[in-house]
């Protein structure tokens, strides 16, 4: 949300009130966000992968393959999230290796499927945790994680008339150059919401008479837009 899809251009301060515009720093504005925020991104590789001598944890879904030397492990990581809701891994081992993969749940994942050759596992998913699986790992086996995506509502903590929608793991914006104003209650603007074809990228909201655009905030640019948004019902 911070960086242009189209030029990587970053911006230095990104409202979330309504209506807000993103502006984007020129190549010659030597602001912090030019150099820290692009440091930042880069540095996302360095939080994918842990582990400890029985233990492998995947926090982060980011394509991306790992070495883990003294097991003679390697684990390729493929998949396009959170636009996509599947995620898949290779693993190529030297020999058949015991040991636990844990891959993280967040806190949005009410419902996830994981599938190691094909095969679905009957797994405990528990939101905010880790999917555990303890086996015998062998060459090529292969491992696919599907979440499924859910509309979920948060509130300003000081305000629970003040909201953001998510999709999953992904923060909406309205397309909107007005304030933000919903009725009724979090239930009924949740009834409200669907998404417009299988893309993740495009979403709807019947509120109050109207019918609102929104999609994820990350996907803004130049056009007008609002996160928070707030239930007025008088």
């Amino acid at each position: 949300a911070l960086q242009s899809v189209h030029t990587g251009a970053c911006v230095y301060h990104l409202p979330l009130s309504s209506p807000r515009k993103k502006v984007f720093l020129k190549e010659n504005d030597f602001r912090c966000c030019n150099g820290s925020s692009v440091e930042a991104f880069a540095q996302l590789n360095s939080g994918i992968y842990y582990h400890n001598d029985s233990t492998f944890w995947v926090i982060l879904y980011v394509p991306s393959n790992v070495d883990w030397i003294e097991k003679g492990i390697r684990l390729e990581q493929t998949g396009n999230f959170p636009a996509s809701p599947v995620i898949e891994f290779t693993l190529f081992a030297k020999k058949k290796t015991e040991f636990t993969l844990n891959l993280l749940a967040p806190s949005w994942a009410k419902k996830a499927t994981v599938y190691i050759k094909n095969e679905k596992q009957h797994i405990d998913i528990r939101p905010g945790s880790f999917i555990n699986m303890k086996r015998t790992w062998k060459n090529d086996d292969k491992i696919r994680l599907e979440f499924q995506y859910d509309f979920h509502i948060r509130t300003m903590p000081d305000d629970a008339n003040v909201v953001a929608i998510f999709y999953g793991p992904i923060l909406l914006a309205f397309e909107s150059d007005s304030e933000l104003i919903l009725k009724g209650d979090k239930d009924t603007i949740l009834k409200g919401l669907s998404a417009i074809g299988s893309s993740n990228d495009l979403f709807q909201l019947v509120n109050g008479g109207k019918t609102y655009v929104l999609r994820p905030l990350h996907e803004i640019e130049d056009q007008s837009y609002g996160v928070y948004a707030t239930i007025r019902n008088y």
